[in-house]
């Protein structure tokens, strides 16, 4: 019985010290006061989405959101902007922000932040600057999987995102 108390203890500080924030961590602080809403059915055509892609309604949809002229939000969109999507299996919404973090690492913030961009082909957020790839964010993961962001173990700055009881109003905060 001591033997299974202790191989317990052994997994569980395993499993803590895997999921130590300091082993992967973004640069990319988080901003102080997020609340941002949008409806999902129409999100994709006011932000000016290219034809063709999945809508945020839809499972794979995806959308960018940076343009605080285009829409106004109550605070800041994060530090670069935001990527709203919706998993693969159509289950569950994620945000993250669109500063790579790598850039963001190197001083890339502010007016210079680097924002990342959709890689169609291979449905990955990609830096154009630094090559840095994200390609488990359908997956709600925002660990790197290419580039310089996954040479140095830095992860996208991810928020909270959740569908209103209203069933169309999708909610990020902080």
């Amino acid at each position: 019985m001591n033997l299974r108390k202790c191989a317990a203890t052994v997994c569980l500080a395993v499993l803590a010290w895997a999921c130590d924030d300091s082993v992967y961590d973004s640069p990319v602080p988080a901003v102080a006061y997020l609340n941002y809403t949008c409806n999902i059915t129409t999100i994709n055509a006011i932000a000016g989405q290219t034809e063709g892609q999945a809508q945020l309604n839809s499972p794979g949809g995806f959308v960018r959101i940076y343009d605080k002229r285009i829409l106004t939000a109550s605070d800041a969109l994060a530090r670069g902007g935001l990527l709203l999507l919706q998993n693969y299996e159509g289950t569950a919404f994620h945000a993250f922000d669109l500063a790579c973090p790598n850039c963001y690492a190197e001083g890339k913030t502010g007016a210079n932040v680097q924002r990342l961009v959709m890689d169609d082909s291979q449905m990955a957020a990609v830096c154009p600057t630094c090559d840095s790839e994200f390609g488990a964010v359908f997956w709600g993961s925002p660990a790197p999987t290419r580039g310089l962001a996954n040479e140095h173990n830095y992860i996208l700055r991810q928020y909270k995102a959740y569908l209103l009881n209203d069933g169309y109003t999708l909610a990020v905060t902080n």
